[in-house]
């Protein structure tokens, strides 16, 4: 690593004019100032385009590519083909950084010789109130080999985003890992864990620099779109006949994360009262996560997600009620 590597960050966008000049103010705000902006706009209908012009204009690091709509993954990728930097990050449109989001994760590459880093754990963030559930001290610093961080973040225990990680860009050209464009829901959870078994240190540290939006109505996360929900589970097919590291714990993990996936999408469908609307999936969803993978059990896992299984394949109705129920998250930070 030379001492001052570029960095590129490549952000897809698609209407989202509402928060995107937070997210790009963030971006521009780095206290690490090597760095290439790449702003793919994906057709958008909105002002977004003319919110990225503007940056453009304003910073020579930034760059504008305006292309047809054809989805987040050839968004991404597009960015991925034109990215010159030493290292590559993505960025959702409506997120947020904190100052040194981008010198944080150099710094963990740095002192522990990986080519990528991971920050498990990110902070939820709302217009009003940020969270953010600590699992470590914020200076604590640890070196995982890519089996782990990929089992672990198919065990759900790392979020499963593209947006919480710094990559070799030598990584990604070496082993020829792009979006899989077929999908436009768990794309990023397909192309994070891909990194991670062709990785062979991941550097991984737990300060909270990452702000994911939770008050987007539009996202994913927010109301239950049934085309996202069929492309996240073919996510989970394409991880397993695309494994790079065969052994049993990639195995058993990905057993977890194909219920997981199907216990997920059951969550979405009744915080959004959609079970009626989408009633063959929801039969579909209850039936596979009566089949809780009891081998699980033996993974990375806590106590009380074991319990969540075991009564999910009593019940998968009672274990969504009792997952749905409000909890009140401790803030954190500002922004």
């Amino acid at each position: 690593m030379t001492g001052n590597p570029l960095i590129t960050i490549i952000i897809a966008i698609y209407n989202g004019e509402t928060f995107l000049e937070k997210c790009l103010n963030s971006v521009k705000r780095q206290d690490y100032r090597n760095i290439e902006v790449l702003l793919i706009d994906d057709g958008s209908t909105d002002g977004s385009g003319r919110i990225a012009d503007k940056y453009a204009a304003a910073d020579e690091r930034f760059t504008v590519i305006h292309k047809e709509n054809e989805g987040v993954s050839k968004t991404r990728n597009c960015g991925l083909d034109r990215a010159k930097g030493d290292y590559i990050c993505i960025v959702d449109q409506d997120d947020i950084l904190a100052m040194d989001y981008i010198s944080y994760h150099l710094n963990l590459i740095k002192r522990m010789g990986a080519n990528m880093s991971l920050v498990p754990q990110v902070v939820m963030y709302t217009e009003k109130n940020s969270t953010y559930s600590e699992k470590k001290k914020e200076d604590e610093v640890e070196l995982w080999s890519g089996e782990k961080a990929a089992a672990q973040m198919l065990y759900a225990n790392i979020e499963i985003g593209p947006w919480n990680k710094l990559v070799s860009r030598e990584l990604i050209y070496k082993n020829n890992i792009r979006f899989h464009q077929e999908l436009f829901g768990g794309e990023g959870y397909a192309f994070s864990v891909e990194c991670f078994q062709h990785s062979d240190k991941v550097a991984v540290g737990y300060k909270g620099v990452y702000y994911y939006r939770l008050d987007n109505n539009t996202s994913g996360m927010s109301i239950y779109r049934p085309n996202i929900a069929t492309s996240s589970i073919k996510a989970i097919n394409i991880m397993r006949d695309e494994l790079y590291l065969d052994t049993r714990t990639m195995r058993r993990a990905l057993e977890y994360a194909n219920w997981n996936v199907y216990y997920v999408m059951l969550l979405i469908m009744h915080r959004s009262g959609a079970e009626k609307k989408n009633r063959e999936q929801y039969r579909n969803f209850i039936r596979e996560c009566h089949k809780y993978p009891f081998s699980a059990n033996f993974g990375p896992i806590s106590l009380k997600r074991k319990l969540k299984g075991m009564m999910c394949w009593l019940s998968p109705q009672i274990a969504i009620g009792i997952s749905t129920r409000k909890k009140t998250p401790r803030k954190y930070g500002r922004m």
